[in-house]
């Protein structure tokens, strides 16, 4: 047997081996490698030793993987290394996925950030607590620490700490004249869409229902295909009976882009819808459930939700089921069924 330095291992290969063991329902060690990782970074961090990029390779270089910027004379032996030196920034990357290497910073708010998802689904809410705290002294103004600081404190019930995270990243919009939702692009963009969906979650939870829905749209103007909002806004609608509405901006979302989009969330969110519209669901669960066996990610199982069938009881009209479902594999129909539950 041999034993492998942990810092000689890639950083995504660390992380995908703590989300795995998580998804496999092994919490105990998910945990117990982020807490390492995060560990780790925070002491690179501390010491003042964290990396600071690739030495000797100028940004043009590391970019150059098919030797564009070569230079004339170069052996091949100079060429052979430059290779092995952007092979070895793809493997701490990973396409991209990952932040770069030097960016310290930036995995120890990823790693922080699952850890606290872990925390949170095990509804071990002052571990998730602590953790995003520790993350915040450190980064007082990243609006999007601060965000997901906010929408735990919402969670956990502590509003009026909420109420300050989401002021905090306010005061880090840049301020403009006219229409408040005049066009924005970049980073822009994204903070402004992160206070729109903090907006929302605040009237969610003064139980301000249509406020939220308005604030969720306004998200959809800017970022059109943002599940978040489209999850959540659809969610809101259920509670304002507007089921029909809901399941149609649902599935609308599902035919942009079935595989960016399909998740177990937003799955069982559906399958809740047609419970709620439908009187006898059990077809539009089905061809849900084959749209996802066709187009879905592997880890979304959508035939879980669905029931063996049954008779139905004899004073159904079968042919009002039957027309239910008349779905072609790219689009889905809600509310085909003129009936409603009262």
């Amino acid at each position: 047997m041999f034993s492998i330095d942990q810092d000689e291992i890639p950083f995504p290969l660390r992380y995908l081996h703590a989300t795995a063991n998580y998804e496999m329902k092994n919490t105990r060690d998910a945990l117990a490698t982020l807490c390492k990782v995060q560990l780790d970074l925070q002491k690179q961090l501390n010491s003042g030793k964290a990396p600071s990029g690739v030495p000797g390779v100028s940004k043009q270089e590391e970019d150059d993987m098919f030797g564009v910027f070569q230079k004339q004379g170069s052996s091949e032996s100079e060429a052979e290394a430059k290779t092995n030196k952007l092979i070895k920034r793809e493997i701490n990357e990973l396409f991209g996925l990952f932040p770069p290497k030097e960016s310290t910073d930036a995995k120890l708010i990823m790693v922080s950030f699952e850890l606290c998802r872990i925390h949170q689904r095990q509804s071990d809410f002052r571990n998730a607590y602590m953790t995003l705290s520790k993350l915040v002294q450190r980064y007082p103004n990243n609006p999007y620490v601060q965000s997901r600081m906010g929408r735990l404190c919402l969670e956990a019930g502590r509003k009026q700490e909420a109420v300050d995270c989401f002021t905090t990243i306010q005061k880090l919009l840049p301020k403009r004249s006219g229409d408040p939702l005049e066009a924005v692009s970049g980073g822009d963009a994204d903070l402004e869409v992160t206070c729109l969906l903090n907006k929302g979650f605040m009237s969610v939870y003064d139980g301000d229902y249509k406020g939220a829905i308005e604030s969720f749209r306004k998200v959809l103007t800017i970022k059109p295909a943002n599940m978040i909002a489209v999850n959540n806004s659809a969610t809101c609608q259920i509670f304002c009976n507007e089921t029909l509405k809901a399941i149609e901006s649902v599935e609308k979302l599902i035919k942009v882009d079935a595989r960016k989009h399909l998740n177990e969330q937003l799955v069982s969110n559906l399958m809740s819808f047609y419970d709620i519209q439908f009187p006898f669901p059990n077809q539009q669960k089905t061809t849900l459930a084959d749209f996802c066996a066709k187009q879905a990610k592997d880890n979304v199982n959508a035939a879980v939700y669905v029931q063996k069938p049954s008779q139905p009881p004899p004073q159904v009209n079968q042919s009002m089921n039957n027309s239910a479902l008349s779905l072609s594999q790219s689009q889905f129909v809600g509310g085909m069924v003129p009936q409603q539950r009262r």
